[in-house]
């Protein structure tokens, strides 16, 4: 980071650079690749995190995303929130001393790369060139012990992949998103008095909902934005997403972490002709996928510069499917996970 003054105000540069990634393995075990562990594979994703310039409130560059809120809950392994790094120009008002002291606000305006949120697989959905940016609005109020967030955003779709496959007129709609959340701080003596000693806690709530921009709900692939129809028709995708997570802090070394989240999505088709007949045969389908996933996680600072922690999780997922009339049975998965790590602060 650099900060200098000028006669508009601070200006400031940061870049931030990750190292992160995970090893995979083949069926027979043997080491098959190293992921940089980025969501879409794209170079910027997996190594830079952040690079921007800020003149006063204006912002230019990879940064967070005006949507999302502060964090994807207190554990490790993420969470079903949206919290994106994006290309993108914002401008933040900030409104300070609102009220009692302390107290702040802000509004914030941006235009986002819309290529990080989209959600298609090449054959129900099929993005054509971006005509137009993520258009993204966020406002906040914060006192010292709460946060309180909301965002919404436009997100253009673009079909292509009913003009490819049946040389159907392209169509273009806008998917819509919106997410609201607080976070609260609490010294547990405040409440309890002396016998809580010195822990303290804090609490997360997060919910979001989208309509043809599902790339908001931050959660696995498991939808498209939209389907598209034979005849060019963009049917949207709807779902939301939510997460309650808590962090306690025992001593001023140790701390816990307790997180759930949930989605659903429902994905559906038009009625296409397969087969003119006689007899005519005709499909349409509606998929419907929803998930949970609970994680609890520990750490401590065993040094001031180095930690170590575990973080431990279970997470349910079940799709369903109606096919032309015909209702399949639902898919069920459901596995652990468990992350040991050691972080180290220079």
């Amino acid at each position: 980071m650099a900060v200098g003054q000028t006669e508009a105000g601070p200006l400031v540069s940061f870049v931030n650079l990750r190292l992160a990634g995970q090893l995979e393995f083949d069926a027979s075990g043997g080491a098959r690749a190293i992921s940089n562990n980025a969501p879409n594979g794209s170079a910027y994703e997996g190594l830079l995190d952040q690079a921007w310039v800020r003149l006063a409130g204006l912002e230019i560059g990879v940064q967070p995303s005006m949507f999302g809120f502060a964090r994807w809950g207190y554990t490790v392994v993420l969470g079903y929130s949206s919290l994106v790094n994006t290309p993108a120009i914002s401008y933040t008002y900030p409104v300070n001393n609102l009220g009692a002291a302390g107290n702040a606000a802000s509004v914030s305006l941006a235009l986002e790369d819309p290529t990080i949120r989209d959600m298609a697989d090449g054959v129900l959905a099929r993005y054509a060139s971006p005509g137009a940016p993520n258009f993204v609005a966020q406002a906040r109020f914060g006192t010292p012990s709460l946060l309180l967030h909301i965002g919404g955003a436009l997100h253009q779709v673009r079909d292509a992949a009913a003009g490819d496959c049946c040389a159907s007129p392209d169509e273009t709609m806008w998917g819509e998103a919106g997410t609201i959340g607080g976070e609260y701080r609490v010294k547990w003596s405040d409440l309890f008095g002396a016998s809580a000693g010195d822990m303290y806690g804090r609490l997360m709530i997060q919910g979001a909902v989208a309509r043809g921009a599902i790339g908001y709900l931050g959660i696995p692939f498991f939808a498209t934005d939209y389907v598209a129809d034979a005849d060019g028709a963009i049917r949207p995708t709807v779902g939301y997403s939510g997460i309650v997570s808590y962090e306690h802090l025992w001593t001023p070394t140790l701390k816990s972490s307790l997180t759930y989240s949930i989605f659903n999505t429902s994905e559906t088709s038009g009625v296409g002709e397969l087969w003119p007949g006689p007899p005519p045969v005709s499909m349409w389908f509606d998929v419907k996928v929803r998930g949970s996933q609970l994680q609890a996680g520990v750490e401590d600072m065993v040094q001031p510069d180095l930690m170590v922690g575990l973080d431990a999780g279970y997470t349910w997922t079940t799709a369903k499917g109606n096919y032309a009339g015909a209702s399949a049975a639902p898919v069920e998965v459901g596995f652990p996970s468990v992350a040991l790590y050691v972080r180290k602060v220079f």
